[in-house]
């Protein structure tokens, strides 16, 4: 597990766990679900995200442990996902239709372009866009 200390006295342990085909991402918070930054509807589920594996995933899954990601790199590496072709997109999706894959990329690429936004916080909500 890592503690990451994120703003306004929050704090997350983090951890991840590979399988066979996913990715599991636990996240256990400093405080209850309703008071976390995310969009409300998606709040409550913020304890344990399942992702199909692929090398994004595992690439996100390694950088959410480290203490300053470098939101330049990350920002590059969902960018080339969002402009896979279609039948090479279908490849690393899993069982996610290309073109709602394709839009949860663009999504993680608003979200890690905000330089406003803490970046750990900008991966998880990206991690938990690209939820089974």
């Amino acid at each position: 597990m890592t503690p990451l200390h994120l703003p306004n006295h929050l704090t997350v342990q983090v951890s991840t766990h590979e399988r066979t085909d996913n990715i599991e991402f636990n996240f256990q918070w400093n405080k209850p679900a309703h008071r976390l930054p995310f969009p409300e509807d998606i709040q409550d589920s913020m304890e344990e995200v399942v992702v199909h594996k692929n090398h994004l995933t595992l690439y996100l899954a390694k950088v959410i442990h480290l203490s300053k990601p470098n939101r330049v790199q990350i920002l590059s590496k969902l960018q080339t996902n969002c402009t896979l072709q279609n039948d090479n997109l279908e490849k690393v999706c899993g069982p996610t239709p290309p073109e709602n894959y394709r839009a949860y990329l663009q999504d993680g690429c608003t979200l890690v372009s905000n330089k406003k936004r803490d970046i750990h916080l900008a991966l998880i909500e990206t991690i938990w866009n690209l939820w089974i």
